[in-house]
Protein backbone atom coordinates (compact mmCIF):
# COMPACT_ATOMS: atom_id res chain seq x y z
CA UNK A 1 0.00 0.00 0.00
CA UNK A 2 0.93 4.00 -0.66
CA UNK A 3 1.33 6.31 1.84
CA UNK A 4 -1.49 9.13 0.97
CA UNK A 5 -0.20 12.44 0.98
CA UNK A 6 -1.45 15.68 2.60
CA UNK A 7 -2.32 18.31 0.34
CA UNK A 8 0.31 20.97 1.35
CA UNK A 9 -0.57 25.12 0.60
CA UNK A 10 1.38 26.17 -2.64
CA UNK A 11 3.40 29.27 -1.62
CA UNK A 12 3.05 31.74 -4.10
CA UNK A 13 5.88 34.44 -4.44
CA UNK A 14 5.07 38.19 -4.38
CA UNK A 15 5.17 39.54 -8.12
CA UNK A 16 7.17 42.38 -8.51
CA UNK A 17 4.45 44.69 -8.45
CA UNK A 18 3.16 43.60 -5.26
CA UNK A 19 6.76 43.81 -3.91
CA UNK A 20 7.28 47.47 -5.05
CA UNK A 21 3.90 48.66 -3.17
CA UNK A 22 5.03 46.38 -0.09
CA UNK A 23 8.23 48.94 -0.17
CA UNK A 24 6.73 51.98 -0.60
CA UNK A 25 4.42 50.82 2.55
CA UNK A 26 7.05 50.23 4.00
CA UNK A 27 9.37 53.44 3.86
CA UNK A 28 6.10 55.28 4.07
CA UNK A 29 5.35 53.92 7.63
CA UNK A 30 9.05 53.93 8.96
CA UNK A 31 9.10 58.36 7.65
CA UNK A 32 6.06 58.77 9.38
CA UNK A 33 7.50 56.73 12.67
CA UNK A 34 10.67 58.37 12.37
CA UNK A 35 9.43 62.12 11.69
CA UNK A 36 6.74 61.86 14.71
CA UNK A 37 9.30 60.50 17.32
CA UNK A 38 11.50 63.87 15.91
CA UNK A 39 8.61 66.01 16.67
CA UNK A 40 8.23 64.42 20.16
CA UNK A 41 11.02 64.60 21.32
CA UNK A 42 11.41 68.42 20.37
CA UNK A 43 8.21 68.66 21.82
CA UNK A 44 9.61 67.17 25.20
CA UNK A 45 12.95 69.26 25.09
CA UNK A 46 10.49 72.33 24.30
CA UNK A 47 8.53 71.67 27.66
CA UNK A 48 11.20 71.16 29.53
CA UNK A 49 13.40 74.34 28.64
CA UNK A 50 9.92 76.30 29.26
CA UNK A 51 8.47 76.69 32.21
CA UNK A 52 4.91 75.67 32.62
CA UNK A 53 2.70 78.93 31.84
CA UNK A 54 -0.94 78.87 32.16
CA UNK A 55 -2.98 79.25 29.21
CA UNK A 56 -3.28 83.23 27.92
CA UNK A 57 -6.73 84.61 28.70
CA UNK A 58 -7.65 85.06 24.82
CA UNK A 59 -7.09 81.51 23.85
CA UNK A 60 -8.73 79.85 26.78
CA UNK A 61 -12.38 79.05 26.61
CA UNK A 62 -12.89 80.05 29.87
CA UNK A 63 -14.85 82.79 30.75
CA UNK A 64 -12.39 85.49 32.40
CA UNK A 65 -11.75 85.63 35.79
CA UNK A 66 -14.49 86.45 38.23
CA UNK A 67 -17.68 84.90 36.33
CA UNK A 68 -20.09 83.79 37.65
CA UNK A 69 -21.30 80.67 35.87
CA UNK A 70 -25.25 79.57 36.71
CA UNK A 71 -26.79 75.87 35.81
CA UNK A 72 -30.43 77.28 35.29
CA UNK A 73 -33.51 74.99 35.09
CA UNK A 74 -36.27 74.59 31.93
CA UNK A 75 -38.39 77.43 34.30
CA UNK A 76 -35.14 80.08 34.60
CA UNK A 77 -34.73 78.96 38.06
CA UNK A 78 -30.57 78.90 38.98
CA UNK A 79 -30.43 75.02 40.09
CA UNK A 80 -26.33 75.81 41.11
CA UNK A 81 -23.32 78.01 40.46
CA UNK A 82 -20.04 78.64 39.95
CA UNK A 83 -17.04 81.15 39.68
CA UNK A 84 -14.18 81.36 37.55
CA UNK A 85 -11.09 82.09 39.96
CA UNK A 86 -7.69 82.90 38.89
CA UNK A 87 -6.87 78.51 39.92
CA UNK A 88 -9.58 76.86 38.18
CA UNK A 89 -13.44 77.22 38.88
CA UNK A 90 -14.94 77.54 42.35
CA UNK A 91 -17.76 75.74 43.36
CA UNK A 92 -19.75 75.46 46.49
CA UNK A 93 -16.38 76.49 48.28
CA UNK A 94 -13.79 73.94 46.82
CA UNK A 95 -11.71 74.85 43.69
CA UNK A 96 -11.55 72.32 40.67
CA UNK A 97 -8.89 72.39 38.15
CA UNK A 98 -11.32 72.02 35.48
CA UNK A 99 -15.39 73.02 34.46
CA UNK A 100 -15.91 68.91 34.11
CA UNK A 101 -14.67 68.44 37.87
CA UNK A 102 -16.81 70.78 39.38
CA UNK A 103 -19.89 69.89 36.61
CA UNK A 104 -19.69 66.29 38.36
CA UNK A 105 -19.71 67.88 42.19
CA UNK A 106 -22.46 69.66 40.62
CA UNK A 107 -24.63 67.26 39.23
CA UNK A 108 -24.00 64.54 42.28
CA UNK A 109 -25.56 67.55 44.57
CA UNK A 110 -28.37 67.58 41.87
CA UNK A 111 -29.25 64.04 42.20
CA UNK A 112 -27.50 63.23 38.49
CA UNK A 113 -25.95 59.87 38.19
CA UNK A 114 -24.08 60.20 35.03
CA UNK A 115 -20.55 58.76 35.65
CA UNK A 116 -19.11 61.99 33.55
CA UNK A 117 -19.84 65.03 32.44
CA UNK A 118 -18.36 67.81 29.96
CA UNK A 119 -18.64 71.26 31.72
CA UNK A 120 -19.17 73.43 29.27
CA UNK A 121 -22.06 71.08 28.51
CA UNK A 122 -23.46 71.25 31.82
CA UNK A 123 -22.86 74.97 32.70
CA UNK A 124 -24.47 75.81 29.04
CA UNK A 125 -21.33 77.63 27.79
CA UNK A 126 -21.09 75.65 24.47
CA UNK A 127 -24.63 75.87 23.37
CA UNK A 128 -26.51 78.54 22.54
CA UNK A 129 -29.86 79.18 24.49
CA UNK A 130 -33.13 77.68 22.92
CA UNK A 131 -35.52 80.67 21.95
CA UNK A 132 -39.32 79.92 22.25
CA UNK A 133 -41.00 79.33 18.87
CA UNK A 134 -43.77 80.87 17.97
CA UNK A 135 -46.50 77.79 18.41
CA UNK A 136 -48.57 78.06 15.00
CA UNK A 137 -44.88 77.59 13.03
CA UNK A 138 -43.98 74.49 15.29
CA UNK A 139 -47.43 72.89 13.81
CA UNK A 140 -46.93 74.08 10.35
CA UNK A 141 -43.70 72.39 10.62
CA UNK A 142 -44.48 69.24 12.00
Amino acid sequence: MSKKRKPTAKKTLPNKTQQAARTKRTRATAERRSAGSHALASAVAATTTAEATPPDAATSRLPPIGTLITKRDRYGAIRCQCTVVEDGIRYQGRVFRSLSGAAMAAAKDLGLTNPTQNGYTFWGLTKPTRTLADPAEALGKA
